[in-house]
């Protein structure tokens, strides 16, 4: 059989298999030092080391039954 999700994702099902999926933003992951200088303001402020996600596309991460869920995921902020 033949299912279809959301953004014209198709998925074919193999007989006794059951299909998984996750839909989610696909992001880019940076770090570095952040400084923020607001020259006009003199406020300068320095944030140390942080780490940026970027959205860069959004879809389906799809396994099937028997299968390790391999869709990477951001942890999410105590």
């Amino acid at each position: 059989k033949t299912a279809s999700f959301g953004n014209d994702t198709d998925v074919i099902v193999p007989a006794g298999q059951t299909a998984n999926g996750i839909y989610g933003v696909k992001v880019q992951v940076t770090d570095g030092h952040l400084y923020d200088k607001k020259p006009c303001a003199n406020r300068a402020k320095d944030y140390g080391n942080v780490t940026t996600y970027i959205p860069v596309a959004s879809g389906w991460c799809i396994w099937f039954s028997g299968e390790n869920d391999t869709c990477p995921t951001v942890p999410t902020a105590s």
